[in-house]
């Protein structure tokens, strides 16, 4: 099998992985990306402003994301963001890698179907 994943300028940390999730449905503010992964989470993962935007802006520089437009009711001052087709890639290619791992953990019985004894 070809090696089809995209390699990223830096390590996919669950923070970046989470708002390029959060991203994945269409443009979202700062605020927005950490509700959502809150939620996501369950409240498991929760990121503070000064690691939102130090992940944003470093999404920013390697062009995984760009800025986007809101919604015209929105406050003004909000900036919106949106993944690139690079950045859509690299989120693609680390869920791929999450699921290989995910079917090899059941192959060996670490982990086993919901609903199996």
């Amino acid at each position: 099998m070809a090696d089809t994943s995209v390699k990223p300028p830096f390590k996919i940390t669950p923070v970046v992985f989470h708002v390029l999730l959060a991203m994945s449905e269409g443009d979202a503010h700062g605020y927005g990306i950490m509700q959502e992964v809150e939620k996501r989470t369950e409240g498991s993962l929760k990121i503070g402003p000064g690691s939102l935007y130090f992940t944003l802006n470093r999404l920013l520089e390697v062009a995984m994301i760009k800025e986007g437009a809101g919604a015209a009711t929105d406050d003004a001052r909000r900036k919106y963001y949106r993944l690139t087709e690079y950045g859509r890639a690299v989120l693609e290619s680390e869920l791929r890698l999450l699921s290989d791992i995910v079917d090899l953990a059941r192959e060996k019985a670490v982990l086993r179907d919901e609903g199996v004894a």
